[in-house]
């Protein structure tokens, strides 16, 4: 749990400088709630400042569509690097080097 975006930015800034404000009061049962919740949060979660990127509160489809995203993110994010390690283990299988080591030696 620590490892999520709103624990690290409370660790970043101090706890003792976190400050939680009401954006708006809502009335009613909690399933209404939480569709003005997710009407706040779900055009921002995208959004590197926001610190809501695991909201409990999403439907099914949201979750799934939220995954997806963030899934989308974390292969771009490491797209380059899973690429390398692929070449250097073919590298390695077949020539017993790097792609590195081998382009030097050739």
């Amino acid at each position: 749990m620590t490892e999520m975006k709103l624990y690290k930015h409370f660790n970043a800034i101090g706890w003792e400088n976190v400050k939680v404000e009401e954006v708006e009061s809502s009335e009613g049962d909690r399933k209404a709630r939480i569709k003005l919740e997710n009407e706040y949060i779900m055009p921002r979660i995208n959004d590197k400042l926001c610190l809501n990127s695991h909201c409990s509160s999403l439907t099914p489809e949201e979750k799934k569509e939220h995954r997806k995203i963030a899934q989308q993110k974390h292969d771009e994010k490491y797209k380059e690097k899973r690429n390398q390690h692929c070449r250097d283990y073919y590298y390695r299988k077949k020539y017993g080097m790097s792609e590195k080591e081998y382009c030097e030696n050739k």
